[in-house]
C-alpha cells in the first residue's frame, strides 16, 4: 500500500508539471504573436531591434547570411521578451493589440513562475 501511495505522489506531481508547461508554451505562443505583429505593424522598429523570428518561422522573412550571424539578432530574441515582461516597448504604447499581447505574455510568465515554486515546494514535502 506505502509503493502505491508513492507511486501516486509522484503520478501527481507530473500531471501537475504539465499543467503547467501549458503556461510555459502559452508565453512562447505570446512571444512569437508579439513578433508578427511588430513586423507586421512597424516594420522599421522590427529592423532595429533584429529581426526576431518566433516560433512560427515560417511567417517570417528568410533571414539572410549577415542577418542570421550577426550577434544582435541572436540577442534581440532572448533579451527582448525578457525586458517586455517589465517595461513596454516604445512602440507599443499606441497600440491596444500590443499592449494585449504583452499584457498575456505577463499573466502566461507569473502564472508560470508560481507554478514552478509550488511544484518544487511539493516535491521537497514529497521527500519528506
Amino acid at each position: 500500500m506505502n509503493q502505491i501511495l508513492s507511486n501516486m505522489k509522484y503520478i501527481g506531481l507530473g500531471l501537475y508539471f504539465i499543467f503547467i508547461l501549458r503556461f510555459l508554451f502559452l508565453s512562447f505562443k505570446d512571444i512569437n504573436d508579439i513578433y508578427l505583429f511588430e513586423y507586421k505593424n512597424f516594420p522599421e522598429q522590427w529592423e532595429k531591434d533584429g529581426k526576431p523570428r518566433g516560433i512560427q518561422y515560417w511567417k517570417f522573412p528568410k533571414p539572410s547570411w549577415k542577418d542570421l550571424y550577426r550577434p544582435s539578432a541572436w540577442r534581440s530574441g532572448a533579451i527582448s521578451p525578457m525586458v517586455w515582461v517589465f517595461v513596454n516597448p516604445k512602440w507599443a504604447e499606441g497600440s491596444p493589440e500590443a499592449q494585449g499581447y504583452l499584457t498575456n505574455l505577463r499573466k502566461n510568465i507569473f502564472w508560470w513562475n508560481v507554478g514552478c515554486i509550488i511544484f518544487f515546494i511539493l516535491v521537497i514535502l514529497t521527500q519528506v
